[in-house]
C-alpha cells in the first residue's frame, strides 16, 4: 500500500527522513562557507547588508580582467579579521555562513539591469533567513513584495509580517517564523 501524502502532496515526515543517508565520515569538517548574490550598487547593498542586518565586510577581492568585485561578509568581529594578506584570504574561507555579494562592474549605471528575485516566475531563488531581535523604530517604507501568496485567504505572508512587526515589535525572528508556520499550515 502507498504511503500517505500529506495535504500539500509533498514527502510524509518518514518518507523524507527515508531518501537520507547517515552523513559520510569523510564529510565531518565540511561546512556551509558562502551563499553569492549578484548585486547591482556595492554602495547601496553594503550599506544596507552591515547597517542594517549588522554584518562586517570580510574581504573585497577585485578581478580587473573579468570586471567584477566580490565582498565576502558575515557575522565576525572586525578585529578578528587577520592583516596579512595571505592569511586573511585562508581565514575567509574558513569561516561558516559567509555571504558572498557579486558586482558586475557597470550595473550600477545601468537604468536596464536587474536581477530576478524568483518571487515572481520564473520561480527559483525564495529568501535567506536571519535569526535576530527585530527592533523598529521610526518608520520604515517597505517594498511590497508578496512572499507567498496563500491559496486559502489570499493574503499576503508580507502583509502579515508588517501588521505583526508593528504589533509585537521586540519578538525574535525564529518566533515569528514559527507563527508563520503554523498560519499556513
Amino acid at each position: 500500500m502507498a504511503e500517505p501524502q500529506p495535504a500539500s502532496g509533498g514527502l510524509t515526515d518518514e518518507a523524507a527522513l527515508s531518501c537520507c543517508s547517515d552523513p559520510d565520515p569523510s564529510t565531518k569538517d565540511f561546512l556551509l562557507q558562502q551563499t553569492m548574490l549578484r548585486i547591482k550598487d556595492p554602495k547601496k547593498s553594503l550599506d544596507f547588508y552591515t547597517r542594517i542586518l549588522g554584518m562586517t565586510l570580510l574581504q573585497k577581492l577585485d578581478f580587473p580582467t573579468m570586471k567584477f568585485s566580490l565582498y565576502f561578509l558575515a557575522y565576525e568581529d572586525k578585529n578578528d579579521i587577520p592583516k596579512d594578506k595571505d592569511e586573511k584570504v585562508a581565514w575567509v574561507f574558513s569561516r561558516k555562513a559567509t555571504l558572498e555579494l557579486t558586482h558586475n562592474w557597470g550595473t550600477e549605471d545601468d537604468e536596464t539591469q536587474s536581477y530576478h528575485s524568483g518571487n515572481s516566475d520564473p520561480r527559483g531563488f525564495g529568501m535567506f533567513a536571519y535569526l535576530c531581535v527585530i527592533h523598529f523604530y521610526g518608520f520604515v517604507i517597505l517594498h511590497w513584495v508578496p512572499i507567498y501568496d496563500c491559496k486559502q485567504s489570499k493574503t499576503l505572508i508580507f502583509r502579515f509580517l508588517l501588521v505583526w512587526l508593528f504589533l509585537f515589535p521586540h519578538v525574535s525572528c525564529v518566533q515569528l517564523l514559527v507563527n508563520l508556520y503554523t498560519l499556513w499550515n
